[in-house]
């Protein structure tokens, strides 16, 4: 009698009751795989290789439709996620109903599967972006045409070491760890030496001791001039650029962009890179604030932070490596 009062307690919707969730009812299985996916439902369940393959194979997926579809992969998301919890509600169904455990390891109590799903992918991320590569969205046109705004670009956090800037919070060591120098003609984030607490992008024209100058819109190192040949025009922002393929004295090249040679920027004095400081100038010349100004002058070497070494265009749609 006792039972069938509970049942009746139970009602329509039992299989959301907490007595049903911990007692893993093959109805609760599938709504918790439907709702949270294959690779929760499989841990709640106790399988945890299967949870682990779904995991794998999830990843896999999105890493696919990435690289099919570029990052605005919007459709193709929502349509593989259902589909993917839908295997999950099924799946879940079906192993809940055949099994006979009557205890789980701990990844399947709702504790195990907040720290597995939630607190370790936290830290996971936090870790790569603090150590290895952190995701960055490009603000303005300054780095026009290698890169515009509304760029996503993806920069190592250990190309140059860890500094003051490295971490979030800027709880970095204040004496740089595995410190190496940016190379002449790297794309690099970097703390601007103003006080503002903002990042700039820019490319890397002087190192320590380099003597660099603009005269008449052409940019030299050392004595020496970066040769350029036009390879195009392109109007941005109702504005229109020439495009010319740049190359320093070292022998990198990369695209840069000019309203004309005559614009403010175009005429410097020889200015020589102090020690433990960097020159940094935007591809866009004419419409970059950087090292030729006052407002960013010499950035420190402990003040770079990261390099670009991947670059999404959201217009046209694809990844590519920097140049």
């Amino acid at each position: 009698m006792s039972n069938d009062s509970a049942a009746v307690s139970y009602g329509p919707m039992r299989w959301l009751s907490v007595r049903a969730l911990t007692g893993r009812y093959p109805a609760s299985a599938a709504l918790v795989g439907l709702i949270f996916g294959p690779a929760v439902v499989m841990a709640y369940l106790g399988r945890g290789w299967l949870a682990l393959a779904y995991i794998v194979a999830g990843n896999a997926i999105s890493l696919g439709e990435v690289l099919l579809f570029g990052y605005d992969w919007t459709t193709p998301t929502y349509l593989s996620f259902a589909v993917f919890n839908l295997i999950g509600a099924v799946h879940g169904y079906v192993t809940a109903q055949e099994s006979d455990r009557t205890s789980y390891p701990f990844y399947g109590r709702w504790y195990g599967l907040l720290a597995l799903f939630v607190g370790a992918p936290f830290v996971v991320i936090m870790l790569v972006k603090g150590f290895v590569y952190q995701p960055f969205t490009i603000p303005t046109n300054s780095m026009a045409p290698t890169l515009r705004s509304k760029d996503y670009v993806i920069a190592s956090k250990f190309a140059y070491g860890y500094g003051p800037y490295s971490f979030v919070f800027d709880i970095g060591p204040k004496v740089p760890l595995f410190r190496a120098d940016p190379q002449l003609g790297d794309i690099v984030i970097f703390r601007v030496p103003d006080g503002s607490g903002n990042d700039y992008v820019k490319r890397v024209v002087g190192l320590a001791g380099d003597r660099v100058q603009m005269k008449a819109g052409r940019l030299y190192v050392n004595g020496s001039m970066a040769s350029r040949k036009e390879t195009g025009k392109v109007t941005i922002e109702n504005v229109d650029f020439i495009v010319y393929k740049e190359r320093l004295p070292s022998g990198r090249s990369y695209s840069i962009m000019e309203i004309s040679d005559l614009e403010g920027g175009d005429e410097t004095a020889e200015l020589t890179v102090p020690e433990g400081m960097v020159f940094v100038i935007g591809d866009n010349r004419d419409q970059s604030n950087d090292s030729r100004y006052t407002a960013v002058g010499y950035v420190p070497g402990d003040n770079v932070f990261a390099r670009v070494d991947i670059a999404y265009a959201h217009e046209d749609n694809h990844w590519r490596l920097a140049e």
